[in-house]
């Protein structure tokens, strides 16, 4: 290689380097800007979509592990007929069945005593300790936990490793917890 085709190199190398820092510079200024310029009930919002997932088309959605659950029977429709029926306010729903290798089949949909229900909070009696899931609904869209979700189903996995813990945000929207640091 002769000089002038080095000198060729090291411009090109250095046109590359200047379109790389200017295209993370434009990223991490992008970055900051949507956590600056968003609300936390946005955030919220988008941390819950992303850590979401959707009922697959044979009523089963990934829990980790390579496990699913699988709802059975008429269950997911019972549980989707106490959801359109409470939109307005929270619901809670004990979810029963059997695992199988791993994966929760649901088979049953019980609501246990609620106390008090608004459009973003529901309190109720807890899930027996036979319950495979302890579900509750959200706001739409809004498929974080709260503190409050992460405290309880932490006193329920003391009684009931097995359980786990699933917010309902749309009619087919889940986010599933199996264990306090999911």
């Amino acid at each position: 290689m002769n000089h002038e085709e080095l000198g060729d190199l090291d411009e090109e190398d250095s046109f590359l380097k200047k379109i790389s820092v200017i295209v993370i510079g434009v990223f991490m200024i992008l970055l900051l800007l949507s956590y600056f310029l968003t609300t936390p009930a946005v955030r919220n919002v988008i941390i819950g979509m992303v850590e979401s997932s959707n009922l697959e088309d044979d009523y089963s959605m990934d829990i980790g592990g390579g496990n699913k659950l699988i709802f059975i029977n008429s269950s997911y429709i019972e549980l989707l007929n106490l959801y359109d029926s409470n939109l307005d306010v929270e619901i809670k729903a004990c979810l029963f069945g059997e695992i199988i290798g791993g994966d929760y089949f649901i088979s049953e949909v019980v609501q246990p005593v609620i106390y008090s229900q608004s459009y973003d909070r529901v309190v109720s009696a807890p899930c027996s300790n036979i319950s495979l899931v302890s579900l509750h609904s959200h706001p739409h869209m809004h498929c974080a936990p709260s503190q409050q979700d992460l405290e309880s189903f932490s006193k329920l996995k003391e009684t009931n490793p097995d359980i786990l813990m699933i917010i309902m945000c749309e009619e087919d929207r889940f986010n599933v917890y199996t264990n306090v640091h999911s």
